[in-house]
């Protein structure tokens, strides 16, 4: 069909220095995303239509120095942001939901963590999911440290689960989590030797295996970035490292097999792009968009 498509929020809604929506989550009958701020903090916004938008927290919660917002999730009745603060260390807040999606308008927004849940070093709480019955979310942490992975079963008392890169220092952030076949997995963030990929080796997700290191025989995969499940198979994006522009994709219809993943690709298609960084199934077919620095961006 014809598609037309229009402009629902513009100039950064309040501010000029929104310069970006890094992440969006539907609940019930409301959206809300957040934004990137590094002059004034980030906000939060919300809609109800998708026409008309509202600031619903801004300036960082009170501080720029809360400069993104990042991880999103839904979790019991709350709605839990992950925030990136490169001076304080990380936060988290969350927001009592009513049972259609909205705000609670007889709540406010509370802090859950802060300071990085006891390590300033960590800057940033990225992805968010939900395994059995804890919530999750992984950490940047600083070089030759590695990241953390922490979780929490009712979102106020907060764990660390996975120290220093799980083993491999390097490893700064825990990219992207996904569940898949009852297991967690966790990509990460290597510019040094490669991205890696791993897998919980049991229910309780404390404790967890490689399926690949050092970007599965290419140091030049920076992220292991993006997952989704399709066709009874986990699907695994890269990010490449500038300059390379040649992502790679995997699959697999189990990882924890021992067997090799499924290269789909080593060379992003040859269409110079340098990653995956969004995947979505529609009306049967696996449709994934890519990243590029200096070309127009592809859909596959």
């Amino acid at each position: 069909g014809n598609w037309e498509w229009r402009r629902v929020l513009k100039d950064g809604l309040r501010c000029k220095h929104n310069y970006g929506i890094r992440k969006l989550i539907a609940t019930g009958d409301f959206m809300y995303g957040v934004t990137g701020n590094h002059a004034q903090g980030f906000d939060i916004f919300k809609t109800g239509d998708g026409e008309t938008w509202e600031t619903v927290m801004q300036g960082g919660f009170g501080t720029k120095n809360n400069n993104s917002g990042r991880g999103m999730i839904v979790f019991g009745d709350y709605l839990y942001v992950g925030t990136a603060n490169w001076v304080e260390g990380a936060e988290i807040w969350r927001h009592l939901l009513l049972a259609d999606g909205d705000l609670d308008p007889e709540s406010d927004w509370e802090n859950v963590v802060s300071g990085g849940n006891g390590d300033e070093m960590n800057t940033w709480y990225g992805d968010m999911v939900e395994f059995n019955g804890y919530i999750y979310s992984g950490t940047l942490n600083g070089l030759d440290i590695g990241g953390e992975l922490h979780r929490s079963p009712d979102g106020e008392n907060w764990e660390v689960v996975v120290t220093g890169g799980a083993g491999i220092p390097n490893d700064r952030a825990f990219m992207k989590l996904y569940v898949f076949n009852d297991r967690l997995y966790m990509g990460t963030m290597n510019y040094r030797e490669g991205a890696s990929l791993l897998v919980s080796t049991d229910a309780n997700a404390t404790d967890f295996e490689h399926i690949y290191t050092k970007g599965y025989d290419n140091s030049a995969n920076a992220y292991t970035w993006y997952m989704l499940e399709f066709g009874g198979r986990l699907y695994v994006s890269t990010f490449n490292v500038f300059g390379q522009e040649e992502f790679d994709l995997f699959s697999s219809e189990d990882p924890t097999n021992g067997e090799p993943l499924l290269v789909e690709t080593r060379d992003g298609f040859a269409n110079n792009v340098y990653g995956v960084r969004s995947m979505i199934i529609h009306d049967g077919y696996l449709i994934f968009g890519g990243a590029s620095n200096n070309k127009p961006a592809h859909v596959w």
